[in-house]
């Protein structure tokens, strides 16, 4: 019974570390989308 809640609790701590490193790339992810895209636009718009 112990090991399984050491195991339990162990699987939970993966989980939400995996999720917060998810939350983490997401968001790096779309910052760097967004900033792309505005250098994109910036720069098209100076072109023209």
């Amino acid at each position: 019974v112990c090991d399984r809640i050491v195991y339990l609790l162990f699987i939970l701590i993966v989980y939400t570390f995996m999720q917060q490193i998810f939350v983490c790339l997401y968001y790096s992810i779309l910052i760097c989308l967004y900033v792309y895209v505005f250098y994109y636009v910036y720069d098209s718009c100076c072109l023209i």
